[in-house]
């Protein structure tokens, strides 16, 4: 581990973490803290509007890796997991979503602009 003497550091607003450039602070925020109230809003609303098409993805057997089985379905235009969403459906407000929600909805809209429109698995 190094320390750095006469350095200044950046810390994000949401999470706490400490950065050493404003511009990685700023993309931070913006794009990768799960916690970030932008990111929670932009996957709330993408979860709400998306016409989920589902597809099963596939795990191996432990012990068995030449044989898969199902292990849950996943939105081909969202990304969100059928159990995220099941879990989802009897939510009202915002306030009602559990942190484990809240961390995996943060996290929708970053993987819908790092694979495009449609996620392809």
């Amino acid at each position: 581990m190094k320390v750095l003497e006469n350095q200044t550091l950046y810390q994000c607003d949401y999470c706490g973490k400490r950065l050493l450039t404003k511009n990685g602070a700023k993309i931070h925020e913006e794009e990768y803290c799960k916690s970030s109230a932008q990111l929670i809003d932009k996957g709330f609303e993408i979860l709400i509007n998306c016409q989920h098409d589902w597809k099963t993805q596939w795990t191996p057997i432990p012990g068995e890796e030449h044989l898969s089985e199902p292990s849950h379905d996943v939105c081909i235009k969202c990304g969100a997991e059928d159990y995220l969403v099941n879990d989802f459906k009897g939510i009202k407000a915002k306030e009602d979503i559990s942190e484990r929600m809240l961390s995996r909805i943060a996290t929708l809209d970053r993987d819908k602009r790092r694979y495009g429109i449609d996620l392809m698995w």
